[in-house]
């Protein structure tokens, strides 16, 4: 986008914006920008962010700059130009800065896209691991971000840089966005095991408070010997070992297991050994479990009675009924 100012009269470069200020121009007035992110402007030239320009001295041309990104706007996308601009700020984040004050960090805020976090308008969400994250200045900052949500966010004491304010409650269930530091609005969820020991749950059994209104998935795994029967609670799918609750509330649900009798695989570790007996015809089975316990069985097949007494086969099988262990 070419810049614009105006006002001057003249064909100067600061009138034309001087294909500068994608994003903000200002020319011989005063800006203020608190708690703002502006990223991933453009201009023809450099100066793709923020330009506040003056051209006659006389006009009291200021820039206050309080806890606001910029950042992938270009070479010099912070700048001021002219003799006389009155500059402050506190608590910035400035990639490429050019006479802007107040800049703590010049490190990549790592912004999320442009996007509904929650509100009415689009923002660029930061996480914890952000240069931005904590590093405003608490006494100039807003006490609301860009959707409503108030600073400082409930998971630390600082405030962030820019428009949306990182509010995150952590806990062993999920990663929720929180709403307020003196009432983060939590209720409890209770995850209980019938009976106990006969399987496990994600989140793990146990009580924790969860945001509310927030959404926890879940899912039941069985031990050996069980088989999973179901939920008790207010889950969406009760008879599905996957599922999820949505918690308006305090909530306690159960995961169901019944004894059963499941067979176990052990093909990887039984070798089977045929031997046919000449004088009855019938092949006798022996198998080493394990390398100990021995499982025997015969089966007769007459087509067999007149093989050679030296015949022995070996042969890889699948058991399909139940043998008496030695």
């Amino acid at each position: 986008t070419r810049g614009e100012g105006g006002g001057a009269g003249t064909s100067s470069a600061a009138d034309n914006g001087a294909d500068a200020g994608g994003a903000i121009f200002t020319l011989n007035g005063a800006l203020a920008l608190n708690d703002v992110t502006i990223d991933g402007n453009q201009s023809t030239g450099s100066n793709g962010g923020v330009v506040v320009a003056q051209t006659d001295p006389s006009y009291p041309a200021s820039l206050t700059l309080n806890n606001t990104i910029i950042s992938n706007n270009g070479a010099a996308e912070c700048s001021v130009q002219g003799p006389n601009i009155t500059v402050s700020g506190v608590g910035n984040l400035v990639l490429s800065n050019d006479n802007c004050q107040g800049v703590v960090t010049t490190a990549d805020p790592q912004l999320g896209p442009l996007q509904l976090n929650g509100g009415f308008t689009p923002t660029q969400a930061i996480t914890n691991t952000s240069p931005a994250f904590g590093a405003a200045d608490l006494e100039t900052s807003l006490t609301l971000d860009q959707r409503a949500f108030p600073r400082p966010g409930v998971d630390h004491t600082g405030v962030d840089i820019g428009a949306f304010e990182d509010c995150e409650v952590f806990h062993k269930f999920i990663t929720n966005p929180c709403t307020s530091k003196s009432n983060p609005n939590l209720t409890q969820l209770t995850i209980l095991i019938s009976p106990a020991g006969a399987g496990t749950t994600t989140p793990p059994a146990g009580s924790d408070n969860v945001p509310f209104t927030s959404l926890v998935n879940l899912s039941a795994t069985p031990n050996t010997g069980y088989m999973f029967a179901g939920w008790t609670g207010n889950v969406a799918a009760p008879n599905s070992a996957s599922t999820y609750i949505y918690l308006t509330g305090p909530q306690t649900i159960t995961a169901n297991f019944n004894s059963c009798g499941c067979a176990i695989d052990v093909s990887g570790s039984v070798s089977v050994t045929w031997r046919l007996r000449a004088k009855s015809g019938q092949w006798a089975l022996r198998a080493n479990r394990h390398g100990h316990q021995r499982l025997r069985g015969r089966h007769h097949w007459p087509h067999f009675a007149g093989a050679r007494r030296s015949q022995r086969q070996r042969r890889a099988v699948q058991c399909d009924r139940p043998h008496r262990l030695a």
